[in-house]
């Protein structure tokens, strides 16, 4: 029994003997590869923040070139910076004062502008520590009114050599750092992010235990504010690399008799072990080494973007070309204008002008008084509309009345004019509807009418404006010759045969994401038109001209 008993202490102490220094080793090479890991983390965030830093400047750099931007352009290249770099919630355009000039922040950030430029904000605390304010800054965190902690970006703008003003974003911390470290979240570890004892962020479902016991710290210095990141390995990492060595420890023990063979095997099992944790420092090493030369490439294009006056002009030729490319869309754009508006008036004209002969013939003077008239008006009219390109008007009755007003209104003077009688049916409680909707409502019934009267020879024309499942309905049919075979077919002779009427019609449902039937026969055409309320429009390349262009359809033809 004593020999027994001795045999299992020896057994046991020779276990602990091969199990505690192998114990110890292990764990100093996880708390090596979570040195390493700590080191990754840190350089991942830090190419995040300084790849961030970069576009805000270069940013900056290109509104002080410009000297100034219009609120569409600002609202794109805005709206395009905040879309394409997680986290960003708001972008603000102040003078050197703080006063907001321009302004593009999505609707959950709209409460945190108080707390940003607050007398004793994060905002001024920053340029009150920064005199210089050449390079971009990083306010200190500040709490959200969704309870996250937040950041403000600062760059400097400059016109000619003078502050204009700076170019401040609003970061939310937990959506930048999910995104910077989202490489990093099935590596097996769990990080955390403090900025002065203020936790940032924290990879969920977090391993406590190992946070204490195998946490490691490195701090990250960005413009003025430390961040201290601490990462250390989850359950799950320590399962897969944990050692069998104590269950070896123990064969040992029990099997006496095996001492040396077994001594053997867990010498080889811990040397295989150490070579596998090796292995994994040196990948670790080496993705530290290239992290470390993507931060120096980044920093150097960072010192190129900043002191070269080279690469800042050939964005300026750039943008140049852009707005070249605008101009032409903008001329094209003219052109259907001057065809859905100006056009329907000299037809207007062209009309009372055919009577104006017919009334000659027949020697009926006071008809011909008033047809020459009602010509002089619809003359003045085309020459008003000419010269209110530049004064971003609209038509005045579709605004004032919307289509319950403008429609009767339009449909009625056509009759006179014309000779062919329309038929309106609509709702009377129809109501308003977005600008842009029912002025593509009445822009599409003006052509539709006006080719009632040019090609179909029909005597009376049938309209029909009503709602149906959350969608607008416009219906214009007639009972002429109809269109010829072939043109409404998809090919390069129909875009021919189609001129800019239809084609016109058809790009601006395409813009409203709507649908354009056009049913012909020998029997007559149906045009009909189904616009969606509850979808935005498309933007289209021209949208910038848009407002200026809307003012040619001031009159109904």
């Amino acid at each position: 029994m004593l020999k027994a008993g001795v045999g299992i202490f020896a057994s046991v102490a020779i276990a602990l003997a091969f199990w505690y220094p192998l114990q110890r080793a292990h764990r100093a090479y996880i708390q090596r590869i979570t040195e390493f890991a700590a080191q990754a983390v840190k350089s991942d965030i830090g190419d995040e923040i300084r790849a961030q830093f970069l576009a805000q400047i270069q940013l900056a750099q290109l509104y002080g070139l410009e000297g100034s931007l219009s609120k569409k352009e600002w609202d794109s290249y805005a709206a395009i910076f905040v879309a394409h770099h997680p986290g960003y919630s708001a972008l603000l355009l102040t003078d050197e004062g703080l006063h907001v000039n321009s302004s593009f922040v999505l609707a959950e950030a709209q409460p945190q502008l108080d707390i940003l430029f607050a007398p004793d904000g994060p905002l001024r605390r920053t340029l009150r520590e920064d005199d210089q304010k050449r390079e971009a800054m990083l306010s200190p965190a500040f709490i959200l009114r969704n309870g996250a902690s937040g950041h403000a970006v600062v760059s400097p703008v400059y016109h000619k050599g003078q502050l204009r003003g700076f170019l401040i974003s609003i970061l939310d911390d937990r959506l930048f750092l999910e995104d910077a470290l989202k490489d990093q979240n099935s590596g097996g570890y769990g990080f955390a992010i403090f900025e002065d004892g203020q936790e940032l962020y924290k990879l969920p479902n977090n391993d406590s235990d190992s946070e204490k016991r195998l946490g490691q710290d490195v701090e990250l210095s960005l413009s003025g504010i430390t961040w201290r990141i601490r990462v250390w390995p989850q359950s799950i990492l320590l399962g897969a690399v944990e050692p069998r060595l104590p269950q070896f420890a123990l064969v040992t023990g029990a099997i006496i008799g095996l001492l040396f063979s077994t001594t053997l095997l867990l010498a080889w099992t811990a040397h295989a072990k150490s070579r596998e944790l090796g292995q994994a420092r040196d990948e670790l090493e080496f993705r530290v080494q290239e992290r470390t030369a993507e931060l120096k490439s980044v920093n150097k294009t960072l010192e190129a973007e900043v002191q070269d006056r080279t690469l800042a002009e050939a964005s300026l030729r750039e943008l140049s070309g852009r707005l070249l490319q605008l101009r032409d869309e903008e001329q094209r754009r003219i052109a259907r204008e001057l065809h859905d508006s100006t056009a329907q008036i000299v037809g207007a004209l062209a009309i009372n002008l055919e009577r104006l002969q017919e009334a000659v013939a027949d020697g009926d003077s006071s008809k011909v008084q008033t047809l020459l008239a009602q010509s002089n008006d619809l003359a003045e009219l085309a020459t008003t509309d000419l010269r209110t390109i530049s004064h971003l008007l609209h038509p005045p009755i579709l605004d004032d009345l919307g289509l319950e007003g403008a429609l009767p209104w339009y449909t009625e003077g056509f009759t006179n004019r014309s000779g062919v009688l329309v038929r309106l049916s609509m709702p009377d409680d129809l109501g308003r509807f977005p600008q842009e909707i029912e002025l593509t409502v009445f822009r599409i019934l003006q052509e539709s009418l006006t080719n009632v009267y040019r090609h179909s020879g029909s005597p009376t024309a049938d309209i029909k404006v009503f709602l149906q499942n959350n969608e607008l309905i416009l219906r214009v049919s007639d009972c002429g010759r109809g269109i010829p075979d072939g043109v409404l077919t998809a090919n390069r002779n129909s875009l021919a045969m189609l001129g800019i009427g239809i084609t016109g019609m058809r790009e601006r449902v395409r813009q409203m994401k709507g649908r354009l039937a056009i049913d012909s026969g020998t029997g007559g055409t149906c045009i009909t038109l189904v616009l969606p309320l509850n979808v935005a429009r498309e933007p289209a390349p021209e949208a910038i001209w848009d407002v200026a262009l809307d003012c040619l359809a001031k009159k109904p033809a």
